[in-house]
């Protein structure tokens, strides 16, 4: 196996998985020094401090998510996901059960993960398209410091690794908070993230009855004169919104002559919605672009830290300076 820093959560990949193989669904309390027991972790090791914990139990929790996203531990997603609890699935079982020795099973693992990781990424890059939002970099950099760099020399790709990682749990828990909701807090958080992300003058949430088939309108101007509105579904995971929702809200904006139509839920849209949204010009936020709205405005998510990171600039060099004369 590859051996890099023990700050790496590479590190613990192949011992993560055995330890739960072993153990079954445990809380990560229980297996932390196991882990790291495996990893052959000093003792020192085991007391060095970030700003936000031990490192090691960081780089550990950021193991988890590389085999989430790899798809052999249970997530919040899953069926039989518990709270406090870490679980192999039935592929993560298999895996640890076979016969493939440390080092062929950590390239497993990490080519897996990485999959997993581009496949959150493109599902991430989705919902922004839908929702209409700019591409660039996650809004909310959570990532424990930076390392001083990785024995195999690719301390940038470790930074960028951790960071999406942290950023992923952070966006998951808050889209799991949000779906715990009442209806009615939630069409207040909708109208609150929609008035900051559309820089409206005023919002106001609709009664709970005889609403007009919409939770919200925006207004962008004092006399209403412009405005959009908004449908909030909070809906589980698994429920997605159909076609039909879709028409009811396209006739429910009509009526109110909006200029723009948003329809946001915790869950996902169906393709025929999608298309059916595209052709009623209805802006759709499905959860996961909803969470990144919520970061973006510093709404139940904050910035925690940002980093640059530099590179040698090829274009440079101190011969070029004097050749055109630079004044030192």
């Amino acid at each position: 196996m590859s051996k890099v820093s023990f700050r790496d959560h590479r590190t613990y990949l192949v011992h993560l998985l055995r330890v739960l193989h072993r153990a079954g669904a445990v809380p990560p309390a229980g297996i932390y020094d196991e882990v790291a027991d495996g990893a052959a972790i000093t003792d020192h090791e085991r007391t060095t401090r970030g700003r936000f914990g031990l490192i090691y139990r960081n780089r550990i929790q950021f193991a988890r998510q590389h085999l989430i996203d790899a798809g052999l531990m249970v997530g919040r997603e899953d069926e039989g996901w518990k709270r406090g609890v870490w679980e192999l699935n039935a592929a993560g079982h298999q895996l640890a059960a076979g016969t493939l020795p440390d080092e062929a099973l950590d390239a497993e693992l990490r080519k897996r993960g990485a999959e997993g990781a581009k496949r959150r990424a493109q599902a991430r890059k989705a919902s922004r398209q839908l929702a209409g939002l700019a591409e660039g970099e996650d809004a909310v950099p959570l990532a424990d410091e930076p390392d001083s760099g990785t024995s195999d020399g690719n301390s940038a790709l470790s930074i960028a690794e951790l960071v999406d990682a942290a950023n992923a749990a952070a966006m998951e828990t808050m889209l799991e908070h949000v779906r715990g909701l009442t209806d009615r807090a939630f069409e207040y958080l909708v109208g609150s993230v929609l008035k900051a992300a559309l820089r409206a003058e005023s919002v106001k949430v609709t009664q709970k009855t005889r609403d007009g088939g919409i939770d919200g309108i925006l207004s962008f101007d004092g006399l209403g004169m412009r405005i959009a509105v908004f449908e909030a579904k909070r809906y589980a995971d698994g429920n997605t919104v159909g076609r039909s929702l879709i028409d009811a809200f396209a006739t429910a904006a009509r009526r109110h002559r909006a200029a723009h139509s948003l329809f946001v839920t915790t869950s996902r849209f169906s393709s025929e919605a999608i298309t059916t949204g595209k052709d009623e010009a209805i802006r759709l936020i499905d959860g996961i672009a909803f969470v990144e709205l919520m970061a973006r405005h510093g709404i139940g998510l904050r910035e925690r830290d940002s980093y640059v990171v530099y590179e040698i600039d090829p274009a440079w060099s101190v011969d070029s300076d004097e050749e055109q004369g630079a004044t030192i």
